[in-house]
């Protein structure tokens, strides 16, 4: 009985510092660009790779307790979304976006311990129903955001795309038109649409 209560004390005390750090990245995660203080960006960077180790291994122990409490699948399946909708820091530094592999394994990860949650700690059909919608609709939007890290990759999004542009801009200064005027940017001519069609 004693493991059992500890175990379950454990659970809530790592969801709940779980759902504090994604509070806290949430408010803060913005201001690591805008603020000079190292105390801040300390907290913010580790309470970026906190949350995400601590919502695996809070999993894992939810997944290995001897006992049943539909709570744990709640909990956990709270937990991603919270962490996956936190739109505030979606990768700490550029180098993040480069290690993006890494990423969608942990997401593959993540998904796969609540997937098992959600089916050996639910046997109510009323909580199946509504936390496999919920599974499903978080798994599209951190897809949506393991998008947005490809897109923004030097290797993928940033290069391809920003060199196309950069050649047609240099093309167009090279011309020597006297009707172009920086100070309005009246007569520059800008690549807008057909960068698939230049490929």
């Amino acid at each position: 009985m004693k493991t059992v209560l500890k175990t379950l004390l454990y659970a809530e005390i790592y969801v709940l510092l779980t759902t504090l750090l994604i509070a806290f990245l949430t408010v803060f995660g913005s201001w690591r660009r805008r603020s000079h203080s190292l105390t801040l960006k300390c907290s913010i960077w580790a309470s970026y790779l906190l949350s995400t180790y601590l919502i695996n291994y809070t999993m894992g122990l939810m997944k290995s307790a001897t006992f049943r409490n539909e709570l744990f699948s709640v909990w956990a399946t709270f937990l991603i979304i919270f962490l996956g909708s936190a739109d505030c820091i979606s990768a700490y530094s550029l180098a993040d976006n480069e290690n993006r592999k890494r990423y969608n394994l942990e997401l593959f990860v993540k998904y796969f311990w609540l997937g098992l949650l959600i089916g050996a700690h639910t046997h109510e059909l009323k909580f199946m129903i509504p936390l496999y919608l919920l599974y499903v609709l978080s798994l599209s939007r951190t897809g949506s955001r393991a998008k947005a890290l490809e897109s923004a990759s030097k290797s993928y999004g940033l290069v391809r795309n920003t060199k196309l542009v950069a050649d047609f801009m240099e093309d167009e200064s090279n011309k020597g038109d006297d009707e172009a005027d920086p100070t309005c940017m009246k007569g520059y001519k800008y690549l807008v649409k057909g960068e698939k069609k230049a490929k």
